[in-house]
């Protein structure tokens, strides 16, 4: 027995799904409120395992209650084995387990399922109102960073494939053209997103100011990259070649 005065019992056993969940809505949805989860989620919690001898279906009911909320019941065929053990916890005690639960609400009808004796394994703690915020928060950053991504009328990244071409064919100098609106279209997306921009147009168009013998205007390029990134760490791919542009660069 611990402090709290819980004794585990039903340990070596393997999970058991209670039952009686949709009867009980009412207690989900005021246990989900009281942890500060109204839309629902997974939680882990100890559930204290309390025999109903009255019940006037099952006279070996088990009440499963979190909390202090009865939220569901010991399915029948294990009622009689647990309410033994349930019954064998010395008096002041309260039989206890650890539990999984979880719970949805969808248009204001809750939704749960508790699974008992739950080693918690896999199974991580979520916040669906919060994972809904979240996804919101990310489709709007998704749509705003797709309005400022633009170059001629694409999403940038989708030149890559015509890049690609006009460096294979040597023309330089619109490869260079569109890299740069590419540069720009990826500036404003990291920008939207708060993050690091794509180094992939950056990386290009130093590939072929390399190729070109344009020392100054690799360093250019790759400088206004290392400045766009602001706190964020430069790729040491792009310090070292920045580094190596500026000693070309130097060269009468």
């Amino acid at each position: 027995m611990d402090r709290s005065g819980e004794v585990l019992v039903c340990e070596g056993r393997e999970s058991i799904e209670a039952v009686g969940e949709n009867y009980r809505r009412p207690a989900v949805g005021r246990l989900f409120a009281q942890w500060g989860m109204p839309e629902g989620g997974v939680k882990m919690a100890t559930a204290h395992l309390v025999p109903e001898p009255t019940n006037k279906h099952d006279r070996h009911a088990v009440k499963v209650v979190i909390e202090g909320h009865h939220v569901a019941y010991v399915p029948s065929e294990d009622a009689a084995g647990v309410g033994h053990q349930c019954r064998k916890v010395p008096r002041g005690a309260v039989a206890a387990t650890p539990a999984r639960v979880w719970g949805s609400n969808e248009d204001g009808e809750w939704r749960a399922r508790v699974t008992l004796v739950f080693d918690g394994e896999g199974s991580p703690e979520r916040d669906f109102r919060a994972e809904r915020v979240a996804r919101r928060e990310a489709q709007v950053r998704d749509e705003a960073s797709r309005r400022v991504g633009q170059v001629r009328g694409q999403w940038w990244a989708t030149h890559r494939g015509a890049i690609s071409e006009l460096k294979r064919q040597d023309r330089h100098e619109e490869a260079l053209d569109l890299l740069r609106e590419c540069i720009a279209a990826a500036a404003r997306v990291a920008v939207a997103l708060d993050e690091p921009p794509t180094v992939w147009p950056t990386e290009q168009a130093a590939v072929i100011l390399r190729k070109v013998k344009d020392a100054a205007g690799e360093v250019q390029v790759l400088e206004a990259y290392v400045a766009s990134l602001g706190a964020h760490p430069v790729p040491d791919k792009i310090a070292e070649r920045l580094a190596k542009a500026r000693v070309l660069a130097q060269r009468p």
